[in-house]
């Protein structure tokens, strides 16, 4: 209409809106097709569609032309997800996103020669599922404009998007305009239509060799769209990666043998806790191993904050012992609904639930390997010598058998260089930084922006048959001297202010030797792909500050001038500097003026010697990681107090204070006495609270309350937590009765029994089951079958210990379980919203997703002692250690009946279930199985107290009286 001159629908009475509600990719038939595979467009429509308007709108072949905005999510419905993979199988390849199948669409519905244009996601340029897209798909249609709006402010459009424009037909001109960004919108445009990128996309589209500070324009030949991934980087950008891709000798894929993940856990909270959760809760060493993500892979070196259950050998097999299975139960049931890569779940495959859910063995039994941060602004690769598990985040990359550290070292030299980042920022993935309320992306600096670091495209890094082995090794040297000086590591020792304030200095020396190196590093490996001819290096160069880099002198140099602006000096805490320090060796500083020159002539290395290639070195504040490393210290040194046989530390020493050498419940008050009398701790709270007159008592409560969990639900969860809470018991209730029938198919017990005497024997304890009475004769009928097949077997002399030979058995069993237990309900994920968190309480935070354990204590509010403060007990207590001393306080509250009794018993009756299933074992000195023992005890209690035991396990706090506390800083991580 606009185009017709008419303004107004009163102006154009005929004009219709062909508009109708339905799936654009499903319905209209495809290429003319009726039905593919099976699936026809009728058979699949919902009631708000409007069918035979859909099937008229959707004809393919019949507009002259089809514009669009598609939608760029991934599919998550699986029988939709295979719908389109059906109908479109070249454009919906691996994980797609819709923009790719959408992009096929309107060229179907055009017309011979009818023409397209659309704003979509540009993940397909690069990822992986682009490429039967790219190089199937595109070469068919006659693509005439590519044009970058990544840079662009376009409100609601928070992904990087691309414009593409062609016909529906054979490709005819040999060239594709293209518009390559080379900066982003510098501020949120008042008009976005006004904005810097948008308006210089329009004034160049049509001038070919046309370039500003935003983009350029080029003609590019054809051939370069048919090949996966594209690189549409303007400013010279695309050029130097063709450049840098005909100078080398070979690819980063023919000198390695993997370059993917270590290993899938499936569930990595169910594995895995905090380094001092794995201790508390006695997980031994080799059964550990620590969990590197790849958020943590930074600048040569890694380190980790979780520790996860390792079940395998060295030679990465399975095991299987009473360890691995106790950590594992309560998530049994969640684990073994799993599903495996043939889309049945693990209890279907018989795939046991604590394995992993892929760990390549090969890959994971030699040591060494290149470690990489798989989403991070820059690159970040360090060189690993073993021992650790590394996710997905974190993937590795492996140079075969026998390949030594010089070999990995001159590799991740190569691979940490500024040329390898820009090269990398060529062919990965942008997935942009941030979004603003209206929903556009937010590209104010492009050091900023997350790359997804590819590991199929990684493999087509152009390698030179020189590698920078002496710089790499240095720099490696520097890493590992700098990793154990920082506070986390320092922290694990008693520490004064006079060894944190070495530490520092010792720490900053380090890294401005590292980047001085780095610096060495980038300068070399320009020489090493021939785009400079110079050595430009020093052998021995002076430590450098962030700001003094050769770039960053140019960089300031021009923002000074008024020619650029940027948040790199304000990000990075540095000081712009415009000229060389005096106070450098002669020799350094005109090896930097040489450099500062050739950024400024040589258009290559201006393009790569930017703020997006040069590494960040953007290191947390010295003083955020002393006060973590305090606040875990004091956080560790009160759960030594604890310690009962060594478990907490390397030495295996115990620390347990003299009061607390048996297991009990104290107060907080009490903690604060022991504390108050260990000298080293008072020395670190002092400079954790950097004062000397600082309150003990206080501090004490704050660092407890920060590392602790109510042992009761009630006080821990909101209602939603509690409904999710419920259902997971109810799952564990499910679980023990699996259990209880598996130890009646046990081949030790009914080898033990008569086979005619079988049912009569096996009776009673069939009938002990807590189920109706019909379940409990369908395990009977099966167990006495059991038991028959298993005399046959032992008739007959075959190994008991083969699987086969058992089959009968353990089928009965499986069988057994069915009919009396049924399918177990797989349990609900937790939320934040699903915990308390009035008062600064983080149980969220020490519990998560899936409720694991994480804290150092369990706190029993409402059951104060006559100090007045919070009672405690260690979380490193096991369920009968725990019993014991709750049932201990109950008789020492006794005075106190009432308020402190009842959540006293209601703590103990959560601890019932746990104690009839781990402790429940003829006890010699009480001469009872200590479950039902507290069992009893329980109801005792309860009676005496003029309520049954149900009524003491509903205890709830009294109104208004529910446990708050202070807002406190953060203590620790």
């Amino acid at each position: 209409m606009r185009e017709c001159g008419v303004t107004r629908l009163k102006d154009a009475p005929n004009f219709q809106l062909n508009l109708a509600c339905g799936d654009s990719l499903l319905h209209g038939s495809a290429n003319g097709r009726q039905q593919v595979l099976g699936f026809h467009e009728l058979a699949h429509h919902y009631q708000s569609e409007d069918i035979e308007a859909l099937k008229r709108i959707l004809k393919p072949g019949q507009y002259h032309a089809v514009v669009a905005n598609p939608p760029y999510i991934t599919v998550k419905d699986r029988a939709l997800n295979q719908a389109y993979r059906q109908r479109y199988p070249i454009a919906c390849y691996r994980k797609y996103s819709l923009s790719a199948p959408f992009m096929q669409r309107l060229f179907d519905l055009n017309c011979e020669g009818g023409f397209a244009g659309q704003i979509t996601a540009n993940s397909f340029m690069k990822r992986e599922f682009g490429k039967k897209l790219v190089e199937d798909f595109v070469p068919k249609i006659d693509l005439s404009h590519v044009v970058d709006t990544s840079g662009a402010y376009i409100p609601g459009h928070g992904t990087p998007t691309v414009l593409l424009f062609g016909r529906n037909r054979a490709p005819i001109a040999p060239k594709v305009r293209a518009v390559m960004g080379i900066k982003g919108e510098p501020a949120t445009p008042a008009d976005p239509a006004h904005g810097l990128v948008w308006s210089a996309i329009i004034d160049k589209i049509d001038r070919a060799g046309t370039e500003d500070e935003f983009v350029s324009v080029v003609d590019t030949e054809r051939e370069r769209f048919h090949k996966h991934p594209w690189s549409i980087g303007g400013g010279g950008a695309a050029e130097l990666k063709t450049l840098l891709d005909d100078s080398s000798t070979t690819k980063l894929g023919k000198i390695v043998t993997v370059v993917g993940f270590g290993a899938i856990l499936g569930e990595d909270e169910a594995f895995g806790a905090p380094r001092e959760g794995t201790r508390i809760r006695s997980l031994p060493g080799d059964l550990r191993k620590p969990l590197v993500e790849g958020e943590l892979v930074r600048d040569w070196g890694l380190t980790w904050q979780t520790e996860v259950l390792f079940p395998y050998t060295a030679e990465v097999e399975l095991r299987d012992d009473d360890v691995i299975q106790r950590w594992m139960w309560p998530f049994r049931a969640l684990m073994a609904a799993r599903l495996d890569f043939s889309k049945k779940t693990y209890a279907e495959c018989g795939r046991p639930h604590w394995e992993y859910h892929q760990i390549p063995a090969k890959r994971n039994q030699t040591a060494l390997a290149i470690i990489f941060a798989h989403v991070a602004t820059h690159n970040h690769f360090v060189f690993d010598r073993g021992g650790k598990v590394f996710n997905r985040s974190a993937p590795m990359i492996k140079l075969g058998d026998g390949a030594s550290e010089d070999q990995h070292l001159e590799i991740v030299g190569l691979l940490n260089s500024a040329l390898a980042c820009f090269w990398m920022k060529q062919v990965f993935h942008n997935k942009g930084s941030t979004v603003d309320q209206h929903g556009a992306r937010q590209r104010t600096d492009p050091f900023e922006d997350f790359w997804d670091h590819d590991g199929t495209k990684l493999k087509q890094l152009p390698i030179p048959s020189q590698r920078p082995l002496g710089t790499a090794r240095r720099i490696d040297q520097l890493s590992r001297l700098l990793w154990p000086s920082v506070p986390a590591a320092m922290g694990r020792d008693s520490l004064g202010r006079g060894q944190f304030d070495a530490g520092r200095a010792k720490t900053e020396g380090l890294l401005l030797q590292m980047m001085a190196l780095q610096e060495e590093l980038d300068w070399e490996c320009y020489r090493l792909y021939g785009l400079v001819d110079d050595p430009l290096q020093c052998e021995d160069p002076p430590p450098i500050k962030l700001g003094q880099r050769a770039f960053e002198i140019v960089l300031a140099r021009r923002v000074a001038a008024g020619g650029e602006e940027t948040t790199w000096f304000t990000r990075h805490n540095s000081t712009p500097i415009t000229k060389i320090p005096a106070e450098w060796p002669e020799e350094y500083k005109q090896v930097v003026q040489r450099r500062i020159e050739i950024i400024e002539s040589d258009r290559n290395i201006g393009l790569i010697e930017r703020p997006a290639h040069k590494r960040r070195w953007n290191i947390e504040p010295w003083e955020q990681q002393q006060e973590k490393a305090l606040g875990n210290w004091l956080l560790d040194r009160l759960a030594s107090y604890f310690d009962l046989d060594g478990r907490m530390n390397d030495d295996g020493k115990v620390t347990a204070h003299a009061s607390l050498r048996q297991p009990r419940l104290t107060s907080i008050a009490q903690m604060a006495d022991i504390a108050r009398a260990d000298g080293d701790f008072m020395q670190i709270a002092e400079l954790y609270r950097e004062r000397a007159d600082f309150d003990i008592g206080a501090l004490v409560a704050e660092l407890i309350e920060a590392g602790s969990v109510p042992q009761l639900p009630i006080l821990r969860y909101k209602p939603s937590g509690l409904d999710k809470r419920a259902a997971w018991e109810r799952t564990w209730e499910l679980q023990r009765l699996e259990d209880d029938i598996d130890a009646l198919f046990e081949i030790d017990r009914l080898n033990a029994i008569r086979p005619e005497q079988a049912e009569q024997a096996l009776r009673p304890a069939v009938w002990a089951l807590g189920i109706d009475d019909a379940r409990k004769q369908a395990v009977l009928t099966e167990l006495v079958s059991a038991a028959k097949n298993l005399a046959n077997i032992v008739d007959q002399k075959l190994n008991l210990a083969n699987e086969d030979v058992i089959k009968p058995i353990t089928d009965a069993a499986k069988r057994a379980k069915a009919k009396a237990v049924g399918d177990i309900p797989v349990p609900p994920r937790y939320r934040s919203s699903d915990f308390i968190s009035t008062g600064g309480a983080r149980y969220w935070a020490l519990r998560g997703k899936l409720d694991v354990p994480k804290e150092r204590w369990v706190s029993f509010p409402h059951c104060e002692g006559e100090d007045g403060s919070g009672v405690i007990a260690w979380a490193g207590y096991d369920h009968l250690q725990l019993a014991q001393s709750i049932a201990e306080r109950f008789e020492n509250a006794r005075q106190h009946e009432g308020r402190t009794l009842v959540p006293l018993l209601a703590s103990l009756g959560q601890l019932i279930p746990w104690l009839k299933q781990w402790h429940n074992e003829m006890d010699p000195t009480y001469g009872t199985r200590l479950g039902d023992f507290f069992e009893s005890h329980l109801e005792t209690e309860a009676k005496a107290l003029n309520m049954t035991p149900a009524e003491a396990m509903a205890w709830t706090p009294p109104a208004g009286a529910k446990k708050t506390r202070k807002r406190r800083k953060k203590v620790g991580t």
